[in-house]
């Protein structure tokens, strides 16, 4: 019975050790996509502001920027990267759990 307890735990932390590296994959890819949109947004700017040179024409330019939406894409992509931060925390928490069971069985 012990046995197959500690092979049960090891499979479950295997399990959550594979998450791991997934959750941690999908954090380095919504990285990279942050910094493209970091780019992009630079770029919207400089767009507007070659566009729009004056002074009196600041509120065309911020329209501009705002109307393309890059700000709130910026910030839904930093909200997915929080979440898969918390999911990453639970999942270590948990096999951390799992690892202390199976070494006091």
């Amino acid at each position: 019975m012990v046995a197959k307890n500690k092979r049960l735990i090891h499979q479950q932390v295997d399990r959550e050790i594979s998450l791991i590296y997934e959750i941690k994959d999908i954090r380095d890819e919504l990285h990279l996509i942050l910094r493209i949109f970091e780019t992009q947004r630079d770029i919207v700017r400089k767009f507007a502001g070659i566009f729009w040179p004056d002074e009196s024409d600041a509120k065309m330019r911020r329209a501009f920027v705002d109307d393309c939406g890059i700000e709130h894409i910026i910030d839904r992509t930093m909200a997915l990267d929080r979440h898969a931060q918390r999911s990453l925390e639970g999942v270590c928490r948990r096999s951390f759990f799992f690892s202390i069971i199976g070494l006091e069985t």
